[in-house]
């Protein structure tokens, strides 16, 4: 039976109708698992580099696989994380969990500089790991090889071991937080805030060049807020913002002040999956596809701001796509996003250089971030200064008001100067509770059409509503992660859409 709600909207000649499945959102107690049979299924996961190409990933017999290539290390602290989407969990668990991996035939050379690990991240910006390496300075074991809990300040409750594999699992009953060892307790602490972050790692510490690798197998996550497996996590939604595109990383623009150039050679354009979230970064008439606050300010002072319309009910996550100019040190905000609803919710982001944005290159300005919600999803090796380039994603995570509201649109204001901060606003997708179907114009006369990739959905057409003559869309679609989408360039006339569930 197919239950839907209608909507409908007018674009250029089109007529869309927008049905929306009925799910139920209510929470139930449960565990999440992934034998990861399904590889990692990008509704649940992210795979996050520092340095892109440095590691590589495979899922092959029910294990996820994570190896340092022959790449070298560029210095510095380096990792491949495999993130859980909180979104699929309300975007945090606020009372008691238990969360567990398992891993093997870990190979890290140390000695203490390569790790194994489980991270878990809170919302008031601590963190609680779990860690397994091989120090030969340790009395432990002629191995060296242990388990212990990284707390942000020092190695706690050092376990000797005579094995690379085991089971990572950390607990919160009450305020108390516990990291285990194949079901031995390595040392507890106090973690009241919200949990927002779970992932597995493996990290290659200093400059290390040893070729790591290691095997994780059989995670879960359980908690009286965490619904089961099987529960419909929603669907992701980019949001266009051609209508206010000024710039463009991968063609020749003039930047006020500087040389005319290309600034990232190879960057993503079009309909891309980053990070496991699918973005359309569509191209206007000019060829732009980004939105840059030094070129809105004409290279002068003041605030500038652009507004993208969104329009999409249920919104739980929204991913940005954003980098500075001439970034600035924490702990000043001089750019923000302020997300709107239907209801009255309003909701203001602050985005902090070294925390949760920095710089498009490598150069003299602010090059960190600090924020677990902030991930690099691609690099160059020089730009248009001769510096490795990147682009970075940014996790937000949006009120529980909003769940039950439209979010209408999202405003991102800059408050920066030419040679002091400027941000450049690549890309936004808006993630759901519930599934739906959206529409975007991207100029000229198409339209793209998003829908959820759910099992047995198909996509619908009708050129007259009066008509009970509806027809399956047979034409070509793309699939990012847990999200179709079609693009139509129509004739004159109308054209309905609708979804038609099993």
């Amino acid at each position: 039976m197919n239950r839907s709600c209608l909507a409908t909207t007018t674009s250029l000649k089109l007529t869309a109708i927008f049905c929306c499945l009925l799910v139920d959102t209510a929470i139930h107690a449960g565990t999440f698992t992934d034998n990861f049979t399904n590889r990692l299924n990008p509704a649940y996961w992210s795979i996050i580099q520092t340095t892109s190409g440095l590691y590589s990933n495979n899922v092959s017999q029910d294990l996820v696989q994570l190896a340092k290539t022959a790449m070298s290390n560029p210095s510095g602290q380096q990792a491949i994380s495999v993130r859980l989407n909180f979104a699929s969990f309300g975007g945090l668990i606020s009372n008691d969990f238990s969360t567990q991996i398992s891993f093997s035939n870990a190979i890290v050379p140390g000695p203490g500089l390569d790790q194994v690990e489980l991270h878990t991240y809170y919302e008031d910006g601590s963190i609680y790991f779990d860690s397994f390496d091989d120090s030969h300075a340790l009395p432990y074991s002629s191995s060296g090889w242990n388990a212990h809990v990284w707390d942000g300040s020092s190695d706690q409750g050092l376990l000797p071991l005579s094995t690379n594999a085991g089971t990572f699992t950390i607990s919160r009953t009450g305020a108390s937080v516990t990291g285990y060892f194949n079901g031995t307790a390595l040392h507890s602490e106090i973690r009241s805030s919200p949990l927002i972050g779970i992932e597995f790692v493996l990290q290659n510490n200093a400059g290390s060049q040893d070729t790591t690798f290691v095997s994780f197998s059989e995670f879960s996550l359980t908690s009286s807020s965490v619904s089961g497996s099987g529960s419909q996590t929603g669907a992701f939604y980019p949001v266009n913002i051609t209508n206010s595109a000024n710039f463009t990383w991968t063609g020749v623009t003039t930047v006020p002040t500087e040389p005319t150039g290309i600034r990232l050679p190879g960057a993503p354009v079009g309909l891309v999956s980053l990070g496991g979230i699918p973005f359309n970064i569509a191209s206007n008439a000019l060829g732009n596809q980004a939105w840059h606050a030094d070129i809105a300010a004409a290279g002068k002072a003041g605030e500038v701001s652009m507004a993208a319309d969104v329009n999409v009910y249920g919104v739980t996550t929204v991913y940005s796509l954003i980098n500075t100019w001439d970034g600035q040190p924490p702990p000043t905000a001089y750019a923000w996003l302020v997300f709107t609803g239907s209801a009255g919710a309003v909701y203001t982001n602050f985005l902090v250089g070294g925390v949760n944005i920095r710089d498009y290159n490598g150069g003299p300005w602010e090059n960190i971030v600090t924020s677990p919600e902030t991930f690099n999803i691609f690099d160059c090796l020089d730009d248009n200064w001769g510096n490795p380039g990147r682009l970075d994603m940014q996790e937000i995570a949006l009120p529980p008001t909003f769940a039950s509201q439209t979010l209408e649109s999202i405003q991102l204001v800059d408050n920066g100067g030419p040679a002091f901060q400027r941000t450049v606003l690549d890309g936004l997708t808006v993630q759901t509770a519930i599934p739906q179907l959206s529409i975007a114009n991207h100029g000229g006369d198409s339209v793209t059409v998003f829908w959820p990739a759910l099992p047995g959905a198909v996509l619908q057409t009708n050129a007259n509503l009066s008509s009970a003559n509806w027809a399956a869309y047979g034409g070509p679609v793309q699939t990012f992660g847990s999200t179709n989408s079609a693009t139509f360039a129509p004739a004159i006339g109308d054209l309905f859409f609708r979804l038609n569930l099993p």
